[in-house]
């Protein structure tokens, strides 16, 4: 595994904008200012983690560079962090075209709302619940250290 940091990452053009040093990106975690961790593995993008403040995101990056699942925390206590979004994406084979999405919101008592598009008829449905969250909380990650965050099931 390998880690580069940058300023983002272009969702878009699926690079790194603006390449920081371990050391900046390191001081700016100790300050709490954004940044973005790209992690590596087996010679290919696989997590872009942004880290800005209070929140943490996470992308989850298939084999061709698309985000397919995103996770959205937001720190509620000092060191604690909450799962509030998460989304996730389903592609046309050998293409960017997105043919669904579905996202979800979670609040901290267990309510979530989930919206699912089909990219092609346009149609949305959506639905609310109460689940169990044990499995939204993480801890603020140390500078370097995301595997926690980067946990694609999260239970």
């Amino acid at each position: 595994m390998k880690i580069r940091y940058c300023e983002k990452w272009s969702l878009f053009y699926k690079e790194t904008h603006k390449d920081i040093s371990k050391e900046e990106a390191c001081k700016r975690h100790s300050e709490r200012k954004s940044y973005t961790a790209v992690i590596i593995e087996n010679d290919t993008e696989k997590y872009i983690v942004n880290v800005a403040g209070v929140w943490v995101s996470v992308y989850f990056l298939d084999e061709n560079k698309r985000n397919y699942l995103y996770y959205s925390f937001k720190e509620v206590e000092k060191n604690k962090l909450s799962l509030i979004e998460s989304s996730y994406w389903e592609y046309e084979v050998g293409s960017d075209k997105v043919l669904g999405t579905m996202h979800f919101t979670f609040l901290q008592d267990g309510s979530t709302m989930m919206s699912e598009k089909n990219e092609i008829t346009g149609q949305i449905v959506q639905k609310e619940g109460n689940f169990s969250v044990q499995g939204n909380w993480d801890v603020y990650p140390e500078f370097g250290i995301y595997n926690s965050i980067c946990k694609e099931q999260r239970e």
